[in-house]
């Protein structure tokens, strides 16, 4: 009786964890078209905007606004980046700190083999591999979010200046939104810090209230 409840928990728990690995798999692939979208929407709209250039002045002043719309989108979409690698490491702390640890405990239970080595299998966050390289990894990541989500309006905001006639004290002045000139700014800031952050901390970071199994 004893076996058999100790094998339905175990079916129960790898089930559990194969659906999870499969959410993961999927918000990994979501999180990695978010960036190919942000380039992909601001390199149209900083074209769309640049191809004013060889049309009528009045013809310009539309085109050009659209260059305010970069940096808002590239900071939501960084945003929304942002919230799927969250969703990511919580799942992955509840599959290394919860599940590895009842299968373990249940093979264990059963006289299997030791629990080092099933939270091996389990535990790729722990696992020597994953740390192999993982600064390098960590850097070439961030260089690209940092293309994808703050140089694009960077240089969309530049381009608001940049295309407006005369010095650049009067293109200043001459900006159609300030408030949304500055507002944009402050986003992409926002956006930057949020990167900052995801480079020094990432994945290692651990909650004040991390998960644990019950009992524990």
């Amino acid at each position: 009786m004893r076996s058999e409840s100790i094998n339905l928990a175990f079916q129960a728990h790898m089930a559990e964890y194969a659906a999870l690995r499969q959410e993961l798999l999927e918000i990994i692939k979501w999180r990695d078209r978010l960036v190919f979208s942000s380039l992909g929407i601001s390199g149209a709209l900083i074209s769309f905007s640049l191809s004013s250039s060889s049309t009528a002045q009045a013809d310009a002043t539309p085109r050009r606004l659209a260059l305010y719309l970069v940096a808002p989108l590239a900071s939501v979409i960084g945003g929304l980046w942002f919230v799927n690698s969250w969703r990511i490491h919580r799942i992955g702390a509840y599959l290394r700190d919860v599940i590895a640890v009842r299968v373990n405990l249940l093979l264990t239970a059963e006289g299997d083999p030791p629990s080092s080595r099933v939270l091996e299998v389990l535990s790729w966050e722990q696992s020597a591999h994953r740390l192999q390289h993982k600064w390098l990894r960590r850097i070439t990541e961030w260089l690209t979010l940092v293309v994808s989500f703050v140089l694009t309006g960077v240089i969309a905001q530049f381009l608001i200046v940049r295309l407006q006639p005369g010095p650049l004290w009067r293109r200043i002045l001459n900006i159609e939104m300030p408030m949304v000139f500055v507002l944009n700014c402050v986003m992409l800031a926002a956006c930057g810090g949020l990167l900052v952050h995801h480079l020094l901390i990432g994945r290692s970071y651990r909650s004040v209230s991390p998960i644990r199994p019950p009992g524990v």
